[in-house]
């Protein structure tokens, strides 16, 4: 009796792996196109806005990397904001080398009203932080 409902339960998994999630729904996805990923607005709303690949992400990057600061605006969690700026070092290289961050984080209505304020601010914070470290570097023997 127990070999029979293991290999049923076997059998089970097999025709679902195969038959159901590498057959049957790839093709429906496919029929439905773009449908497929459509969520109602009430959803929407309720999850956090992220882009963790593709065409948005390299955007976000060069974005972040011409203005020296990134912020998540209730990407991580609804109702929570944040800015941060890298501490860079020069190795001597083409490149500069991030060796920290500063990043303040907060109640998006109150950081998103200051956005530029506290940007600007986090900015000076890094560049302050990355000359101080420099000079304590061209100190050290």
């Amino acid at each position: 009796m127990i070999k029979q409902i293991g290999f049923a339960l076997a059998a089970g998994t097999l025709v679902d792996a195969f038959l159901v999630r590498m057959t049957l729904v790839p093709a429906a996805m496919a029929v439905v196109g773009d449908l497929a990923w459509w969520l109602p607005r009430s959803l929407q709303r309720l999850l956090p806005d992220l882009d963790i690949e593709g065409d948005g992400l390299t955007a976000t990057l060069e974005e972040v990397r011409r203005a020296g600061f990134a912020r998540s605006i209730e990407e991580y969690e609804v109702g929570l904001s944040s800015v941060a700026a890298p501490v860079m070092v020069d190795q001597g290289g083409a490149e500069l080398l991030a060796v920290a961050a500063i990043s303040v984080a907060g109640p998006s209505s109150r950081l998103n009203g200051r956005g530029s304020v506290v940007s600007a601010r986090v900015v000076e914070s890094a560049r302050r932080l990355t000359r101080r470290l420099e000079q304590a570097l061209q100190a050290t023997p």
